[in-house]
């Protein structure tokens, strides 16, 4: 089976920008853009709370913020959808999976009660607009945790002796090659 049909792709290295450099940049966009549409969900779905918004509490606030919360979901948050289906054809489940159906539950039940007239004490566009936005954040910030924690550990494998003293049972010490050491030798690092 090829990669390119169970919808991965092969990245080189070799352009200087690491596969999770890369990812991290789209996670970032998306998390903007995610943000940017997530405000004004929130701001349009509790007019009692942001009463100076000149549409709150109206059905054309609703209309908004259903719209708004459809480029989240949809948009923003395609990269859940597109994962949960690629672990669907294998016959499993993961995060990606609970995310799609949390949200799509919200999302679904908002529009039922958005259209033709919005119940406002039904409708939660702001619920899956919230949680799409949030694990993108989350997992922004664990994949640059992953990285940095990489980098880390190569520095520190860097910082390993390349060399070492025997000292043999007659006193004498001699430098040999990391490498050489063999299990149940007493030496000391340079």
């Amino acid at each position: 089976m090829s990669i390119n049909i169970n919808g991965y792709e092969v990245l080189s290295e070799s352009i200087g920008i690491s596969a999770q450099d890369i990812e991290a940049r789209k996670l970032k966009y998306l998390f903007i853009v995610g943000i940017a549409f997530t405000l004004p969900v929130v701001l349009f779905s509790y007019p009692e709370v942001f009463r100076f918004i000149p549409l709150a509490g109206t059905n054309s606030s609703a209309y908004l913020a259903f719209a708004f919360a459809s480029i989240v979901q949809f948009v923003t948050g395609s990269r859940f959808y597109i994962g949960a289906f690629r672990i669907a054809k294998m016959k499993s489940a993961n995060m990606d999976t609970l995310v799609v159906l949390g949200t799509t539950t919200a999302y679904v039940f908002s529009a039922f009660n958005t259209f033709p007239l919005p119940v406002w004490h039904n409708i939660y566009p702001d619920a899956a607009a919230v949680v799409v936005t949030f694990i993108l954040l989350g997992k922004y910030i664990g994949l640059k945790t992953k990285g940095k924690t990489g980098s880390i550990i190569k520095k520190m494998l860097e910082l390993q002796p390349k060399t070492a003293r025997i000292k043999k049972e007659t006193g004498e010490e001699h430098e040999i090659p990391i490498e050489l050491i063999q299990p149940d030798v007493v030496c000391s690092s340079i």
